[in-house]
């Protein structure tokens, strides 16, 4: 059995939940063990399995899904140990090694999109899978490689809610921006705990940019943000066991927002816009898009990539904009757009459809496998009609005539 992940914002329902499982798990012969807590009295309750190992906090950190636990500190945190031979960088080597930075949350996106982005560049050099990668390449890879540790010295605080922040005003915001190597998504929880409002990442995603990007816009890359930053939206909302008061979602790019003011239908000669603005539309009814400048979007930070030790003293992709900690009526007068559930229309789609009835050409065509094949089938089949016609019958190997 694997590790079970579970927790509560309140004691007493914690160790409830705690007891309730080791019950139930209990009478099928799984009995929990090695428990590990940030508060000591959930530990200090033995359940049902009275033999059972406790890690008391203090005594170490846990690891995750990738993702690194200090119980004492309640941070999360990240630590790779990626051991390269330095005399042989191949392609095979580095997707290795990047197949190691698994961060679930997207916390450290900025730095993941800076390692495929060389990953990119050795696919672009076309060498093979297990050849020395360019000089330039390799020199690039081996500085990332030596500013991972640096992520160990990140403390993401792990609870965002504290508090009677739990039973306040909470909301989210969404950013979404593109660049001509990447795009992607970032969503924060704000919330009040008295007279102070506070702001935390909670999720990003990112995408590369397709290697074809050159023939493709960057007003629709940022269309691709901004459907990215939608559908991680609608998972954030559904992994949430609370209820927000307000969301906002925003891009720098004002080509989108005047895209997505529109009716899908209006770019049907686009269909790349066309079926993008459909979607971001069905996912974002009745939140409000709003503009915001690139120099203090906290996306363009993912969209360009980051080292371990840039993305650590980032407070902007950690915290947002500064604004965000103030009222939304004091904030900069912006463009909004609000796309309202009754805009968003459901269209009548015409489908066409024929029947298609099998004919001896095609069953002649699956069955052959080469062109001079097929020849000598279909003159076989001529002459075998001549023959049933004609007095003068055509035998012996076929020539040319036949």
């Amino acid at each position: 059995m694997d590790d079970l992940i579970f927790g509560h914002h309140d004691l007493d329902k914690a160790i409830d939940l705690k007891i309730k499982i080791n019950k139930i798990l209990s009478k099928f012969g799984f009995n929990l063990r090695k428990w590990i807590s940030n508060d000591h009295r959930v530990l200090e309750i033995s359940g049902y399995t009275p033999n059972e190992d406790f890690c008391i906090p203090g005594e170490g950190e846990t690891k995750t899904l990738g993702t690194v636990w200090n119980p004492s500190m309640d941070t999360i945190g990240y630590n790779y140990n990626i051991k390269i031979d330095t005399f042989k960088i191949t392609k095979r080597t580095v997707l290795a090694a990047i197949g190691q930075l698994f961060d679930i949350l997207g916390l450290i996106s900025p730095v993941i999109v800076k390692a495929k982005l060389i990953l990119q560049k050795i696919w672009i050099s076309k060498v093979n899978w297990d050849t020395d990668v360019p000089e330039d390449i390799s020199i690039e890879w081996l500085d990332f490689v030596s500013k991972l540790p640096n992520l160990k010295s990140l403390q993401i605080p792990r609870c965002v809610l504290k508090g009677q922040s739990f039973k306040n005003p909470k909301r989210l915001y969404g950013f979404s921006d593109a660049s001509q190597l990447a795009y992607g998504a970032c969503i924060y929880l704000v919330s009040e705990i008295g007279d102070e409002i506070e702001s935390h990442l909670i999720c990003a995603k990112s995408r590369l940019a397709p290697l074809t990007s050159s023939s493709m816009s960057l007003p629709r890359l940022e269309l691709c943000g901004a459907l990215l930053l939608a559908r991680l939206l609608e998972k954030t909302i559904k992994a949430l066991d609370f209820p927000v008061n307000d969301t906002v979602l925003f891009t720098d790019s004002t080509i989108v927002l005047d895209w997505l003011n529109a009716e899908p239908s209006q770019w049907k000669t686009f269909i790349f816009i066309c079926n993008r603005v459909a979607e971001i539309q069905r996912l974002t009814a009745d939140i409000t898009w709003s503009h915001i400048n690139t120099e203090i979007n906290p996306a363009d930070i993912v969209s360009r990539g980051a080292d371990p030790l840039e993305l650590k003293n980032q407070a902007l992709w950690w915290y947002g904009p500064s604004f965000l900690k103030t009222a939304p009526e004091t904030w900069p007068d912006t463009k909004k757009i609000k796309i309202s559930i009754s805009d968003v229309r459901k269209e009548n789609i015409e489908v066409s459809f024929a029947a298609v009835k099998s004919v001896l050409e095609n069953e002649i065509f699956s069955r052959c496998s080469s062109y001079p094949k097929l020849i000598r089938i279909v003159a076989y089949i001529y002459r075998f009609f001549h023959n049933l016609k004609s007095n003068s019958k055509l035998t012996g190997i076929l020539t040319f005539q036949n």
